[in-house]
């Protein structure tokens, strides 16, 4: 039982900063004084993953395991998101998640399973970006945002991003966000994302973009590396309208237990993102 709570309590610091992120088309913008913009966010993830006792008080007579399994979750929301122009380069956002499924199961080779399950309202997250320079050609650019989530159970996070912008030429652009998380009763997480942004048509993009980020030691848990790449298409239907679908795929590293001697094998997920926005 240790275990399968274990399982349950890793899954949870990995999927703890997960939140509303802005596609790239977003990412690198700011609205201009009076427009507001609001938009529709549904995600879902499949994720799986193995969880492997290493202890030499728990193998068994030939050295295998005694206690190994395997688990697997699925996860959707729907976010409701909405960005306001407040002029001299500065962006208000709010986003509101409703999780429409949380399903995680783990079963191990002693027989012991556990499933978890959630639904319901989460957390508003509230940020705010800034658009600190923009050359004089609008080649280049860099921004800063900052958004906090607080629950009263005393989880949440504060995420920080500089980012930087260059524009090569009226269809192909190219930005990279630094990012810091600090999380509020769980493992605090920083990284970088690059995107590579193409201009096809008037009215469509295609955006390819890779990241690297590291997750810090919490409580019994070791550090850990994360890598994920995907791919995102925007097309604009109207002058004010945008929809934007997205899929990406994440990989971790082994996680080492100190406490319970138990490790987390190399997890995977998949994700599909989907943006209906509208700008007033």
């Amino acid at each position: 039982m240790r275990l399968s709570i274990l399982s349950i309590a890793v899954f949870s610091i990995i999927t703890a900063s997960s939140a509303h992120a802005e596609n790239a088309t977003s990412h690198f913008s700011v609205l201009d004084v009076g427009q507001i913009a609001v938009e529709a966010e549904l995600t879902g993830t499949k994720r799986n993953g193995d969880e492997i006792a290493r202890s030499t008080s728990v193998l068994l007579s030939d050295g295998r395991p005694a206690f190994s399994g395997a688990f697997r979750s699925y996860s959707s929301s729907l976010f409701a998101n909405t960005y306001i122009g407040l002029g001299n380069n500065f962006e208000l956002s709010a986003s509101l998640p409703y999780i429409i499924r949380n399903y995680t199961e783990t079963s191990f080779n002693n027989g012991v399973d556990y499933v978890h399950n959630k639904d319901g309202f989460s957390d508003l997250s509230l940020g705010l970006k800034y658009r600190a320079f923009n050359s004089a050609d609008g080649n280049d650019a860099v921004l800063f945002k900052g958004a906090v989530m607080h629950h009263s159970s005393s989880v949440g996070n504060i995420h920080v991003d500089v980012d930087y912008l260059h524009v090569f030429s009226s269809s192909v652009k190219a930005g990279i966000d630094l990012y810091y998380n600090k999380a509020q009763g769980n493992a605090d997480s920083f990284g970088a994302t690059n995107y590579l942004m193409f201009e096809v048509s008037p009215v469509i993009s295609i955006t390819p973009f890779a990241s690297i980020g590291r997750q810090q030691n919490h409580a019994v848990y070791s550090p850990y590396n994360y890598y994920s790449g995907g791919l995102e298409l925007s097309y604009i239907p109207a002058r004010t309208w945008r929809i934007t679908p997205e899929i990406s795929f994440l990989h971790i590293n082994e996680i080492y237990n100190n406490f319970f001697a138990n490790n987390s094998g190399p997890q995977h997920s998949l994700t599909g993102t989907f943006f209906v926005r509208k700008t007033f």
